[in-house]
């Protein structure tokens, strides 16, 4: 894995912290789009998951983990946009969140590859979810060392 860089000398690639500047306002915004199932009323919530997995029942837990997992999506939204202002001052918690978003990418594809589900819709979804996440990560580590 690559070193954390530290990014002290603001000499370096200028069209590379262009495209991650915008990366991270890019990625920062869709995340902090995941306030709206974080807040939504608990029907629009149901019919959602009814619509994901129709035989999962909208249970306590299953509200929970959904608005739990949309809640820290906000928040890591909320991290790449502060990142953005100053890719050189938050240097090495980008590096750690795109380290992080790879490995986590990563192994929700294999996951996914691996459980005995059906190839549905929502299936891909989860995987091209993985995927772009995976793919996130590793652009903006790469962006990293050309700055």
């Amino acid at each position: 894995m690559a070193k954390s860089p530290t990014l002290q000398h603001p000499s370096g690639n200028l069209a590379a912290l262009r495209v991650l500047e915008g990366l991270l306002w890019l990625f920062g915004g869709f995340g902090l789009l995941a306030i709206v199932p974080t807040l939504m009323p608990r029907p629009w919530l149901a019919a959602a998951v009814q619509w994901a997995e129709s035989e999962a029942p909208m249970g306590l837990l299953v509200e929970y983990l959904a608005r739990a997992l949309s809640a820290m999506c906000f928040l890591l939204g909320g991290l790449l946009c502060i990142a953005a202002t100053d890719v050189r001052r938050y240097g090495p918690m980008i590096w750690w969140m795109a380290t992080f978003l790879l490995v986590a990418g990563l192994i929700q594809c294999i996951m996914l590859a691996l459980a005995p589900y059906p190839k549905s819709l929502v299936w891909l979804l989860l995987s091209a979810d993985g995927a772009i996440i995976a793919l996130f990560g590793l652009a903006v580590l790469v962006l990293l060392q050309k700055l």
